[in-house]
């Protein structure tokens, strides 16, 4: 298990420009990045797949976006990485804010990182 500032460094990258692509254009930002088996868990115990998560994610005001992940961590075990944080999710369906935590499994495909699952938990209040 290892974890360096660069490899931190990196999928703080991956993490702003996915967060940059939430209801904006994606260009082929999620074709490339998430895995063909990929898998979404969000806060509501929904499960959304890569073909279903670009028409999840389209409509999302840029103003009501996720913001960039704090407090990252990353392990890596081989090919395979573990990453951990939190975010916010502005607005959610009330129009509340939301503090979110995250575990994501990532795995290195053609010397890139590709997402294999996302699950999210929100933090009560």
């Amino acid at each position: 298990m290892s974890e360096t500032r660069d490899l931190v460094a990196e999928f703080e990258r991956i993490y702003d420009e996915w967060f940059d692509r939430v209801g904006g254009d994606p260009g082929d930002f999620f074709e490339t990045t998430l895995s063909e088996d990929w898998v979404y868990i969000d806060f509501n115990g929904i499960v959304r797949y890569k073909p279903d998560y670009e028409h999840y994610i389209a409509p999302v005001p840029r103003d009501r976006a996720p913001a960039a992940p704090r407090d990252l961590r990353v392990r890596t075990f081989g090919e395979i990485a573990i990453v951990d944080g939190s975010y916010l999710a502005p607005g959610g369906g009330q129009g509340l804010d939301r503090e979110l935590m995250f575990t994501a499994v990532w795995i290195k495909r053609d010397a890139r990182w590709r997402a294999l699952a996302h699950h999210t938990s929100a933090v009560q209040p």
